[in-house]
């Protein structure tokens, strides 16, 4: 109670202090610390650490402990790295700062989507609420990418013995080190990309011009593109509805989700039509203008307006949309995996008479050269000169005329 005090007595006596808070961390401070967290690459929390912290949390908020005490608690069960992070933010709850600010400090255990939140709960006192609500959706993306690994390991084994049986023509043909160098250099190939590939991605979507042409062609591309649209619609109306039930106001609301929206058409949509003054007329008309859902989720929107239940409606249009993302994601992976299969017997069939007409060749020759030799030995050394006849009736010995060689066995 004492800190909600501290908090509350900022918001009245204080509120250029708060101006403060809220935009110099983003013109300046971000402005020098981002560039060195983009160089230091620092390590991704643990995951399942991160859901017991907000679980914990989020129980001891709702029991009415104070967030000073709660994170000094759980101190001890942290580990080294995160342990050292909670201290700092105990010393900035200690002075006075709010709690959004002060996890604000560390992105690394804290994202972008919770310190949101807690801006809005500094409003309300629901701590405890969006403490819970981050663990479900950490447990949630956990479970969802072991389905996903789950999915790419057909992938991985189909692409791994198309390279270990692409090459066995060369290993009949070619031998040993033949067959080695044509396996080894896609295998290194295939692990190297495994782990970079994500990583490179990530960074020329989130911090160079090309994600945002690419994202840009996704929204105008057909299937798999709707893949990424239905994703981005999902997390924009996920991030809505929990911004409207801490106790933002509409414009609020989309403000703050239009700020941590990574995606340029769905923003640029959006800030033009609340330009255009369509928030006054409904926010299904500002959703739809701004191609945030489609014309047959509108009327659950409308709906959800009219009675009260606009949170719960935004949640359950936002769940639909996850679950037709991952049931389109899965679908994809199928295609991909059938694809390669087929790509990669196709490719064996082709190696594999190629490499048959290329033995057939080779045999031919064997055999061309075997019968010129052969005719030599029977037909003696030299075509123009007939050799001498073989009297077998009066050779005594094993000695054969001149120009004729004895056959070994």
């Amino acid at each position: 109670m004492k800190w909600l005090k501290i908090q509350e007595e900022e918001l009245e006596f204080d509120d250029d202090d708060e101006l403060v808070d809220e935009t110099e961390p983003k013109s300046h401070t971000d402005a020098t610390s981002a560039p060195k967290e983009r160089l230091r690459l620092p390590i991704p929390a643990n995951k399942r650490e991160l859901v017991n912290v907000f679980r914990s949390l989020g129980h001891l908020l709702l029991t009415g402990i104070s967030p000073i005490e709660a994170f000094r608690m759980l101190i001890p069960t942290l580990s080294k790295r995160f342990a050292t992070a909670t201290e700092d933010i105990l010393n900035d709850l200690m002075d006075g700062k709010l709690l959004s600010a002060s996890l604000e400090k560390h992105p690394v255990f804290f994202d972008a989507r919770l310190i949101a939140e807690l801006r809005g709960a500094e409003r309300t006192g629901h701590f405890g609420e969006c403490f819970q609500n981050a663990a479900e959706r950490i447990e949630a993306q956990r479970a969802f990418k072991k389905e996903l690994l789950r999915k790419q390991w057909g992938l991985i084994i189909t692409l791994i013995l198309s390279i270990l049986i692409l090459p066995i023509p060369s290993l009949v043909f070619g031998g040993r080190a033949s067959y080695l160098a044509q396996v080894t250099w896609p295998l290194g190939t295939l692990i190297g990309g495994y782990f970079l590939i994500p990583i490179l991605v990530q960074f020329l979507i989130r911090r160079t011009f090309v994600g945002d042409a690419l994202k840009k062609v996704a929204w105008a591309s057909p299937w798999p593109g709707t893949l990424y649209v239905t994703w981005i619609r999902s997390h924009f109306l996920d991030d809505l509805s929990l911004h409207l039930n801490t106790g933002h106001s509409m414009s609020q609301s989309l403000d703050s989700v239009l700020n941590m929206s990574e995606d340029p058409v769905l923003t640029r949509e959006i800030t033009a039509s609340l330009e255009r003054g369509d928030l006054n007329t409904s926010l299904s008309s500002v959703l739809i203008a701004g191609r945030t859902i489609a014309q047959v989720d509108a009327i659950q929107v409308a709906t959800g307006e009219k009675t009260g239940t606009l949170v719960n409606s935004l949640a359950a249009i936002a769940v639909m949309y996850r679950e037709r993302f991952q049931r389109g994601l899965q679908s994809l992976l199928r295609v991909l995996q059938i694809i390669i299969v087929l790509a990669a017997f196709g490719f064996i069939g082709w190696k594999t008479i190629q490499s048959y007409k290329e033995a057939k060749k080779r045999v031919d020759g064997v055999h061309k050269i075997l019968e010129n030799e052969m005719q030599r030995l029977y037909r003696g050394p030299l075509d123009e000169h007939s050799l001498p006849g073989i009297d077998l009736e009066r050779l005594q010995d094993n000695r054969l005329p001149e120009g004729y060689q004895q056959l070994s066995p």
